[in-house]
């Protein structure tokens, strides 16, 4: 539209239905999603999510809050930002609200970006959630901290850290890519993640894992 500061209106409607083996209706998520891009290279969106779902077993959402069995159905709505990345400092913010199997919730997350330069930026983002359900109410907490650079087009590091307060688990992802030739790379890839059951009590996992591809070439 010729509207100022717009550069375009994009309304995409989405449906996603999932089925047990007997065809019974499982989970179904309907969408319509309008996103309008500013001339700033800033996003703005607006989702609307229409939400059924079936639960044959009572789910353990949180330590001391379960949803029984049952047919739910719910509406719920996201409005989200995204500042354009080419800024040295940019980020984006998403707001939730509305309702949630048979309550409510809101949720509010997002974070800044730091471009220290072109082959190094860092990104720290939090994201809170307050749920209420007549089983009980309770927060949770998702913190991550992600890290990209560049030593040089063909060596790449990225990182990220993440903190989630539904599990009390801390993990860590490190990966390190050597583009040694176009379109065949190495990879060397850590990962490790420790589980807090109490004060004194912790249980960690630790993967190393190393990638090679080679194209053969005629």
């Amino acid at each position: 539209p010729s509207w100022p500061l717009l550069r375009r209106v994009s309304i995409s409607p989405s449906l996603e239905r999932i089925t047990d083996t007997s065809g019974r209706l499982v989970t179904r998520v309907g969408s319509l999603t309008t996103r309008m891009d500013l001339e700033s290279g800033d996003i703005f969106n607006i989702r609307l999510n229409r939400n059924y779902e079936r639960l044959d077993f009572d789910f353990p959402i949180d330590e001391n809050v379960s949803i029984p069995i049952g047919d739910y159905s719910w509406t719920d709505g996201q409005i989200s930002l995204r500042a354009a990345p080419r800024r040295a400092v940019s980020g984006n913010l998403t707001f939730n609200l509305g309702e949630f199997y048979d309550g409510t919730r809101f949720g509010i997350g997002g974070g800044p970006s730091f471009k220290f330069s072109d082959r190094f930026n860092l990104s720290p983002q939090y994201n809170f959630n307050r749920i209420h359900l007549p089983g009980g109410s309770f927060d949770t907490h998702l913190a991550r901290l992600r890290a990209n650079l560049s030593f040089s087009d063909r060596v790449l590091f990225d990182s990220l850290l993440q903190h989630s307060s539904i599990t009390d688990q801390l993990s860590a992802f490190v990966r390190l890519r050597y583009i040694y030739r176009t379109g065949d790379d190495f990879y060397l890839v850590y990962r490790q993640s420790t589980a807090f059951g109490g004060l004194f009590d912790r249980r960690d996992d630790r993967t190393l894992t190393a990638k090679f591809t080679f194209t053969m070439q005629r």
